[in-house]
């Protein structure tokens, strides 16, 4: 724990700050404390309730152990003082396991109380858990250094969409989730960059795919591109997928070689079927054998490159299985996600808010890695249910 109150103080963005505070768990030492009570009252709002989570989230004689009058300063400041009422009333259960009901559900009485009791209250006394882990490392701690890793090395994330006319709607939410991938993935990493490429069939346009924004750090060029990628073409069933994930390789994309590099393809049809064998090579090999020049994925004598990831999103069941296959082949992971009717609109059983997030959390999985799935689902949650509620915007 004294670890991760070091590490605390190296973060120097709230989601950074917040991933750290995560990877607690449950039953922890007394020394994070000063940083619990530090994130609560946070210049920036975002950190505030990943610190009354981790509270939360604790069994009472545990929190009671870690709980320093410091900390319990910081609850009732924020119990007295709050407006937002899911936050204050997740502050106020806490103070309540470790003071007991005390005024009740009288958020204003709390600080009074509190003065009334601070001179004679002391933690209890915090008892070790009763086994430890022989190598000294834990999934949470993993996931801590990937989280350093991103921040360190950065992120570039290409987006490979399927612009013909049944994906009209997934081009939106994709459109919709940027602000939102960004806010949570820019804290971490925040020399991330984000690319579009969109393809279509054969006979649409002779390449097959085009480049609409190489990798840059400016959100809103992404947005833009995505906002006025109007969807058409296409005909019979099979897209050039092929040629959308060599644009996406291509020189032109401007990756940067010391950089987690990411790409995500977005579709609700498979490749051709004589272009699938070199689909699924082309992703092995940006895999295995980075880094790229032209449209072929190169090796070489040289110090080992981080690999490209590859990672699908599938609109269709037409192309479930194909686009499973892909993410295999690139080493990433694949997801479902049907957002349109026939007529390329969003069905009506489909909340495009709702898509948005899973497309926000399959980029977040993807950046991470799936053996992080439950803290980045936790990190995601926490993210969406204060900002729902109204704490920030």
């Amino acid at each position: 724990t004294e670890a991760v109150a070091r590490t605390y103080g190296t973060a120097e963005h709230w989601a950074l700050q917040a991933i750290v505070l995560l990877s607690l768990g449950n039953d922890f030492h007394p020394a994070v404390a000063a940083p619990l009570a530090a994130a609560l009252r946070a210049e920036d709002v975002r950190l505030r309730p990943y610190a009354v989570e981790v509270l939360r989230g604790m069994e009472p004689a545990k929190l009671a152990s870690v709980a320093t009058p410091e900390l319990v300063d910081a609850l009732v400041e924020v119990v007295s003082k709050e407006k937002n009422d899911l936050f204050a009333s997740r502050a106020t259960e806490v103070l309540a396991r470790l003071l007991g009901d005390g005024p009740g559900l009288e958020r204003k009485a709390w600080k009074r109380f509190w003065q009334e009791r601070r001179e004679t209250y002391a933690p209890t006394a915090w008892q070790p858990p009763p086994s430890e882990v022989a190598d000294g490392r834990s999934s949470a701690g993993a996931f801590v250094e990937r989280a350093f890793d991103l921040r360190d090395a950065g992120l570039a994330v290409a987006i490979v969409i399927d612009s013909t006319g049944s994906m009209q709607a997934a081009i939106d939410i994709a459109r919709d989730a940027i602000y939102d991938v960004v806010s949570l993935l820019s804290g971490v990493a925040p020399k991330l960059r984000l690319g579009v490429v969109h393809y279509k069939d054969v006979t649409d346009f002779s390449d097959g795919a085009q480049l609409l924004v190489p990798m840059t750090k400016k959100q809103d060029a992404v947005r833009e591109s995505l906002a006025t990628l109007v969807a058409n073409g296409g005909g019979d069933l099979p897209e050039n997928v092929d040629k959308g994930l060599e644009v996406a390789l291509c020189k032109v994309m401007n990756w940067n070689k010391e950089a987690n590099r990411l790409i995500l393809v977005i579709g609700d049809a498979p490749p051709h079927p004589a272009s699938m064998g070199a689909v699924l090579q082309l992703v092995k090999d940006a895999h295995d054998k980075p880094f790229v020049r032209g449209s072929k994925p190169l090796s070489g004598k040289r110090e080992p490159l981080k690999p490209f990831i590859t990672s699908t999103i599938a609109n269709s069941q037409t192309c479930k299985a194909e686009f499973e296959q892909i993410a295999k082949a690139g080493g990433g992971a694949s997801v479902y996600m049907e957002v349109r009717n026939g007529g390329g609109r969003a069905t009506n059983d489909v909340d495009p808010a709702k898509a948005a997030r899973s497309v926000v959390e399959h980029v977040l999985l993807l950046s991470f890695g799936a053996q992080h799935r439950p803290q980045l689902q936790r990190f995601a949650s926490v993210f969406f249910e204060y900002r729902d509620a109204g704490l920030f915007k």
